[in-house]
């Protein structure tokens, strides 16, 4: 029998990862990529054009450029309008338990794409919940075994700070876990 203390079981089939890159860290920031990742393969990535208000009141810091790889210049060029993004990411959500590596921030950059069509967003929960769901053991076990799992998924998805390939990097991690674990 369940204890009342022991979290219900994650629905892995409609388990998810949600990642989002942004125009730098901290307030300010506007989301500027957002990538979902399920553990059947599925990957779905979005550049956004900022917002004109994004753009004005914004932060852009070209360490973050550094990092990721995106500029100013090719948002504007490549990116979906905001409005477009956020109304894709509601409907590739709907009825899937999205998990993040970093919810405060991911939270905070979603709730201000959402926010452009009038909605919230609260609903992110984190990754290490998933990973807990999928692996046994004691912390350090878990730790080693995720690391490893990690690894794996590396070799697949090598490119980092760009959103699908990070969000589709943590979901093979969980998947690789799952499988092992007998789970899916």
């Amino acid at each position: 029998m369940r204890s009342i203390f022991e979290p219900e079981p994650i629905d892995l089939a409609c388990a998810c990862v949600v990642d989002v890159e942004a125009s730098a860290l901290g307030r300010g920031s506007y989301p500027i990529e957002v990538g979902v990742a399920w553990l059947d393969g599925r990957v779905m990535s979005w550049l956004i054009r900022p917002t004109a208000e994004w753009l004005e009141r914004g932060v852009w810091d070209p360490a973050a450029e550094a990092l990721h790889g995106i500029s100013l210049e090719q948002m504007a060029a490549e990116g979906r309008p905001a409005a477009e993004v956020a109304e894709g990411g509601m409907a590739a959500l709907s009825g899937q338990l999205p998990h993040s590596d970093a919810v405060g921030a991911d939270d905070a950059w979603l709730a201000s794409l959402m926010a452009v069509i009038g909605h919230s967003y609260p609903w992110l929960e984190p990754l290490d919940d998933l990973l807990r769901e999928v692996t046994a053991g004691n912390d350090k076990e878990r730790a080693a075994e995720v690391e490893r799992a990690m690894v794996k998924a590396s070799v697949r998805w090598r490119r980092q700070h760009r959103a699908g390939d990070d969000a589709a990097r943590l979901a093979e991690t969980v998947r690789i876990l799952a499988v092992r674990a007998n789970r899916l």
